[in-house]
């Protein structure tokens, strides 16, 4: 591994190397390819760079329309200039074609693709901030899911489409059959007055006919305000919600499926099988059954 010294300053980058350290021709190879990355990198603009870390990864950024500051990871080897580069993108499903081996062309596309995706960032932002968001916590630019909290008992995951990000999303709904009939009569009713003019978590809350409950804040937040497992008290177990419903009239207890698992595991006329789960509910003895993932 070659060890290069060097000092950035206004006018750019100057590298230092012992040719004495290592393969000659190997040597030159990788000092070809840092000073290949090191001409990139200029003529970018440091304005532009986030972070290099020993020029085998460099962090990209660029400003959106709303101030965003968008990223772009991207790997550097000695192979530099020669082979597709690797990288990983705050834009969803971001892809270039498989020949971009620099820098230069690589920033270009990926200025070019930030614009194409500020409304959905705007969207997914809004979710954050008017609903009770329950995963993913923190969510990632990339994230196109949302579950959020719709009462105690119900939940909803929200799939919105990084392309046409104001359309009507796709939805599932987690929670009893009663509010699940409830929401989907809503939906059949009241689709057809979708407007993606509108701001997204309105028009969601009208055609779902539902009001969504904000996040408590770090004041009031307790487990009491969480919809809670019935089995283990909490909200919250190794990074899961609670997802088992038991949709008997007047029940609409719910459960972690770890929790309701490990319950179900030690009745003696439980139904255990490959793709099947079932068993009674710990509350009201009604009949509960899912499929295991």
């Amino acid at each position: 591994m070659l060890e290069v010294a060097y000092v950035a300053c206004g006018s750019g980058i100057t590298i230092y190397a012992d040719k004495e350290q290592g393969p000659f021709m190997e040597l030159d190879k990788e000092i070809d390819a840092i000073q290949a990355i090191v001409n990139d990198l200029e003529k970018l603009g440091f304005e532009n760079i986030q972070s290099l870390t020993d020029f085998s990864f460099v962090v990209l950024k660029t400003i959106d329309d709303w101030e965003r500051i968008v990223t772009i990871n991207v790997t550097l080897d000695s192979e530099y200039g020669s082979k597709p580069l690797k990288f990983i993108s705050d834009v969803p499903n971001f892809a270039v074609d498989a020949t971009v081996a620099s820098l230069p062309v690589l920033y270009d596309e990926f200025c070019e693709a930030v614009p194409l995706y500020s409304q959905f960032w705007s969207v997914c932002e809004a979710i954050d901030d008017k609903c009770w968001v329950l995963e993913p916590v923190p969510a990632k630019m990339t994230d196109t899911e949302r579950r959020v909290v719709v009462d105690t008992c119900t939940t909803l995951k929200i799939s919105i489409d990084p392309e046409t990000p104001k359309s009507f999303p796709k939805i599932e709904i987690l929670g009893p059959e009663e509010s699940k009939e409830k929401i989907f009569k809503s939906v059949n009713e009241r689709v057809d007055s979708w407007d993606e003019w509108d701001d997204f978590v309105s028009n969601l809350e009208y055609v779902l006919g539902v009001k969504f409950p904000e996040s408590p804040s770090d004041a009031m937040e307790s487990s009491s305000n969480d919809p809670c497992c019935s089995i283990c008290l909490v909200s919250e177990l190794e990074g899961t919600y609670p997802e088992i419903v038991c949709d008997a009239e007047n029940c609409n207890q719910i459960y972690h499926k770890m929790c309701f698992i490990e319950y179900i595991e030690a009745l003696p006329n439980a139904l255990r099988t490959r793709y099947v789960i079932s068993g009674e509910c710990p509350n009201c003895c009604h009949n509960i059954t899912f499929r295991r993932e």
